[in-house]
């Protein structure tokens, strides 16, 4: 198995010697527990900051060819879209909590609305929603 690599899926600082990088791999020497040890191209020893990179082993040659760029920048685009995909769940997962928490704090409580002959009328809420509805000034009755 050839040696892993790093795929730089973004850069966030401009500064870094791999800002023109993005979507190509680059070589892994380590991991210094706060960021990923690679080459320049000039040779010279660098440091790619962990929220930037992916670290992959090449399925074979082809990553290595002219068409490394196009290789590695689809990789990067599927790297990314598994971080949206699970951030979308987990904001998912968060609203439906929010949800049932509102829910169940509105179990007990009644609502209470004025018809149009000023009579108070007062219904329990069933999480489902209410079953009175305001429209202008007039109450409407939905079943």
């Amino acid at each position: 198995m050839e040696d892993r690599k790093i795929l730089i899926i973004k850069c966030t600082d401009p500064l870094r010697w791999y800002v023109d990088k993005v979507g190509e791999l680059v070589p892994f020497l380590g991991d210094v527990g706060n960021e990923y040890k690679s080459r320049e191209p000039s040779g010279c020893v660098n440091f790619v900051q962990y929220e930037d990179a992916e670290i992959v082993e090449p399925v074979n040659d082809s990553i290595k060819t002219d068409n490394s760029k196009v290789n590695a920048g689809m990789l990067a685009r599927i790297v990314e879209l598994e971080k949206e995909c699970e951030a979308l769940t987990e904001g998912l997962l968060e609203t439906e909590n929010n949800l049932a928490s509102l829910q169940s704090r509105f179990e007990d409580i009644e609502a209470v609305f004025c018809d149009e002959d000023g009579c108070l009328i007062i219904e329990p809420f069933n999480g489902e929603g209410l079953s009175k509805w305001f429209k202008g000034n007039k109450l409407e009755h939905q079943n």
